[in-house]
């Protein structure tokens, strides 16, 4: 089911739940997903911080309002 926007990788994103291309998770994924993002997401405080943010799914980088996952990016090592 994160296949698309990550797999277990999406847990080291900055997400936004209602922003990531889901499809119809049951209650508990969703509910696992909305913790996880209430106890770990940030806001960066500084152009540091800012340039430590993974660019996956980060819901600070939006193309056309969708936050955005590249597979090959990752692969390659493009993370930030």
């Amino acid at each position: 089911m994160l296949g698309k926007v990550g797999g277990a990788f999406l847990f080291q994103f900055n997400y936004d739940l209602k922003s990531l291309d889901l499809k119809n998770p049951s209650a508990f994924y969703k509910n696992v997903l909305a913790v996880w993002q209430e106890l770990n997401s940030k806001d960066p405080l500084n152009a540091i911080e800012f340039k430590q943010e993974i660019i996956g799914n980060n819901r600070f980088i939006r193309i056309n309002g969708k936050t955005i996952y590249y597979k090959a990016w990752i692969n390659k090592g493009i993370l930030r």
